[in-house]
């Protein structure tokens, strides 16, 4: 059983719904001082939907306890949509999310719900300071999924303020292990009131940590890594730039990743080396012509993902020589495409060969499809083989509306 509850100043409750899987509760009349809200989850620790203004919209987060919400007013307010928490009717909600909405690749990072002092509801974000203790400088702003950068202050402009302080950090936690790859960093970028960072270095829980080179800029920052499985994250070691400003700030921070626990224990990996043509209907969908597939098929190592025991994905890899790796072939099944299997698969082939290859090629198309994906798995461009779709395959490659011609190849250091 879960539930939504309200009360006033004086601990009396105004509204409660309560349900199994997800409760939606109406407040028929606009907040007032000293009302809270109480997310109660039965003990039934995990991930849920979970929205405590329509305005603000809902967030994925990981609930470990019964959560409270005290309702913003005044200067506690500055830092959100000024439509929050307004108008005569309010919309909470409460759902456990699905599985497939957890075990898939996103920012493992937001949570507009995020608060001050010890929560129940993760990712939480907290620093050693924050400038003049004003909310609209406060740690949850990095968190909230907003990238506005060209002010400061008020909503949308919130941003983490360090108070000109050197030693400033900034923590995230996770309330579980979490298993990420890739961090972006939004900078404030009003300039020429602002500074900005030149490093910055990153501590992990799993005891490692990475420096950041940062620059001058408004756009996102992104850094990628090995995949690492960790529970906390923080951002220290702050170095400003030789600037007459003194206000370096963070906009927004976003870690992405996946799941360790959900689905990892149930997933699982195998190598195929009998009867491979079993997996060609889904072979096909990531190389349509069978003969194309026969040129690799028996020479190359295939490895199919199974999650709940159902078949998910499939790649095929072949030795090229004592450094490169060749991924031929990489297929999920359509109706489990975008919940991270063929990142998942990439990352098994990354630490399976590390030390035996120095080096993953994949050859593709020129498609919006598929490029795109391999660079946000850390590949970048190597070179093209011109014509080889058009010579090698018995008709045209159609992909996203659009003929595809050269073969571009991507590599990715192991």
């Amino acid at each position: 059983m879960i539930q939504i509850k309200v009360s006033d100043a004086e601990k009396n409750i105004v509204a409660e719904n309560s349900g199994q899987e997800e409760v939606n509760l109406t407040l028929r009349r606009e907040y007032q001082e000293g009302d809270t809200i109480v997310f109660e989850i039965g003990g039934e620790t995990g991930h849920y939907w979970m929205q405590v203004d329509d305005v603000l919209g809902k967030s994925l987060v990981y609930l470990t306890g019964d959560q409270t919400y005290e309702i913003p007013f005044e200067e506690k307010k500055f830092n959100l949509s000024p439509k929050a928490f307004t108008g005569e009717k309010q919309l909470l909600c409460l759902r456990k999310a699905r599985p497939y909405e957890i075990n898939i690749y996103r920012n493992l990072a937001e949570n507009v719900n995020d608060q001050h002092g010890d929560v129940n509801c993760y990712p939480h974000a907290s620093a050693n300071v924050e400038t003049r203790g004003e909310a609209v400088f406060a740690a949850k702003n990095a968190i909230d999924g907003v990238t506005a950068n060209h002010d400061h202050g008020k909503w949308p402009f919130a941003s983490w303020g360090i108070n000109q302080r050197d030693d400033a950090e900034i923590k995230l936690e996770f309330g579980r292990e979490i298993s990420t790859d890739r961090i972006v960093l939004h900078t404030r970028a009003d300039f020429p009131h602002d500074n900005w960072w030149v490093k910055g270095t990153v501590e992990f829980s799993d005891g490692s940590s990475m420096v950041l080179d940062l620059e001058k800029t408004d756009g996102a920052q992104e850094f990628t890594f090995s995949e690492k499985k960790i529970s906390w994250l923080v951002l220290k070691d702050l170095i400003k730039a030789d600037d007459p400003s003194p206000f370096p700030a963070l906009t927004q921070i976003e870690v992405f990743g996946t799941e360790c626990c959900l689905g990892e224990a149930k997933m699982e990996i195998r190598e195929i080396n009998e009867n491979k043509k079993e997996y060609l209907e889904l072979l096909l969908l990531a190389d349509e012509q069978e003969s194309m597939i026969d040129r690799y098929l028996e020479r190359g190592e295939m490895y199919v993902l199974y999650d709940a025991g159902e078949v998910r994905a499939v790649c095929v890899v072949t030795q090229e020589n004592d450094q490169i790796l060749e991924l031929k072939n990489l297929a999920v099944k359509p109706q489990c495409q975008r919940r991270g299997y063929g990142r998942k698969m990439i990352q098994f082939l990354c630490e399976k060969y590390r030390g035996k290859k120095a080096i993953l090629q994949v050859g593709t198309g020129d498609s919006p499809a598929t490029l795109p994906f391999y660079e946000r798995c850390g590949f970048t461009q190597s070179h093209r083989i011109p014509g080889f779709f058009v010579d090698n395959y018995d008709h045209p490659i159609i992909e996203c509306g659009k003929q595809l011609v050269d073969m571009v190849y991507l590599r990715k250091k192991l």
